[in-house]
């Protein structure tokens, strides 16, 4: 009977053990399943982790040339806004110039023309008959300035005791000699005149101490 009972308790005893090997064994196999899927979301955040770490690292990159490029471009940008600045000073300045000096030339031709014209005024025109109607023809039509041999302004269009007739027309000068009558046109400017003999001729009135 007491063996009966014994056998009974281990009997029972063994069915727990096994019920609750098959729940440690459902429970270990859960486990299992577990791990494994705690495992695959781990590689998939490792992943995701070093696809974000290349992304950042790209972006760093990025970020950085788009920073070089934009102060690249902020320096040219300097240099082109200076380079304008100093253009439109060097426009100005040269606007200014070109004003100075063509008022310059405005007002040295008018002062030129005024002085030619007072002179012309002051001188009135006497051509001798001597000089025949070919010569008289020559010089009817254009304005003379003539000069002394000795270097001194007599008239402005002819003197019985001068050297030589000079015809100012456009950029050059005509001589006619009355002692030839023959006619040499020289380089403009108005300085020297080549063909007879004659002085150092200028615009320029001489001065006083060749009088």
């Amino acid at each position: 009977m007491k063996l009966g009972n014994d056998l009974n308790t281990i009997k029972e005893k063994y069915q727990s053990l096994t019920k609750e090997l098959n729940t440690n064994t459902h429970l270990l196999e859960d486990s299992k399943e577990r791990y494994h899927s705690l495992e695959r979301e781990f590689h998939l955040l490792k992943e995701e982790r070093d696809s974000l770490l290349q992304t950042v690292s790209s972006s760093s990159q990025t970020l950085e040339q788009v920073t070089n490029e934009k102060e690249k471009v902020w320096q040219d940008l300097n240099t082109e806004v200076q380079r304008r600045k100093d253009l439109e000073e060097e426009i100005k300045q040269f606007g200014i110039t070109f004003a100075s000096r063509q008022k310059s030339l405005i007002s040295f031709h008018s002062d030129l023309r005024s002085k030619l014209e007072n002179f012309k005024a002051q001188n009135p025109v006497s051509i001798p008959k001597s000089l025949g109607s070919a010569a008289t023809t020559a010089i009817s039509s254009k304005l003379l300035v003539v000069w002394h041999a000795t270097g001194r302004q007599v008239a402005t269009h002819y003197c019985a005791n001068a050297a030589q007739f000079f015809i100012f027309e456009g950029g050059s000068c005509s001589v006619i000699s009355m002692a030839t009558l023959s006619l040499c046109v020289v380089l403009p400017h108005f300085r020297t005149f080549s063909g007879t003999p004659s002085p150092l001729i200028s615009m320029e009135s001489p001065s006083r101490d060749s009088q």
